[in-house]
């Protein structure tokens, strides 16, 4: 039933998953609760088009440039990584 309901909408909202990010020493890039608020920044400004995201082996992925990362020490390669880490 509720697979069936999307396909009368016009203009279905987004639907995004969120996983936690883990670095390679296995400690969560951002360990705080409220460090969400990065990811929850991206997927407004993605469901407004002004985001990009990359598609890899996990899904869609934030563009490194799209996702707050200040306070963190964390380079495209490790971030890549980390988001994917496992998959």
């Amino acid at each position: 039933m509720w697979l069936a309901l999307g396909q009368t909408l016009s203009q279905p909202p987004a639907i995004f998953r969120v996983i936690g990010f883990v670095a390679a020493d296995g400690r969560f890039l951002w360990p705080g609760f409220g460090d969400n608020a990065r990811v929850l920044s991206w997927i407004v400004e993605r469901a407004h088009g002004r985001a990009t995201a990359l598609e890899t082996a996990c899904g869609w992925m934030p563009g490194y440039d799209d996702l707050n990362l200040s306070g963190l020490e964390l380079t495209r390669a490790s971030g890549r990584a980390a988001a994917c880490r496992g998959a």
